[in-house]
């Protein structure tokens, strides 16, 4: 009958205090099919936790990050790798620009 599962897993969810942070590519919609869940620590999930749990060759190249959502003042808020992110934001990873003689 699943009475009560949505509250159930409501309740799991934040005991197990995991967020969902949602990625975006440039010119697209965000992905909301798969995010990507990472827990909590002590001081939060940063962009840097993030970062690191999708490939940690794009910290060599990560100039800043586009964050939407609850943790941004606004929509969207440029952020560096220790801002603070809160479940359900969206981010969009902004490399550094290389010259066009290094491609």
């Amino acid at each position: 009958m699943e009475l009560g599962l949505d509250i159930l897993l409501q309740k799991i969810w934040k005991a197990l205090d995991m967020v969902r942070i949602y990625t975006k590519r440039r010119g697209q919609r965000p992905d909301f099919g798969d995010p990507i869940i990472l827990t909590k620590g002590r001081d939060g999930v940063d962009i840097k936790a993030c970062i690191m749990q999708i490939h940690k060759s794009l910290l060599e190249d990560f100039a800043s990050c586009s964050v939407w959502g609850k943790s941004a003042k606004f929509s969207p808020m440029k952020c560096g790798l220790a801002h603070i992110l809160v479940d359900e934001d969206v981010i969009m990873i902004n490399k550094k620009l290389t010259k066009a003689g290094n491609l």
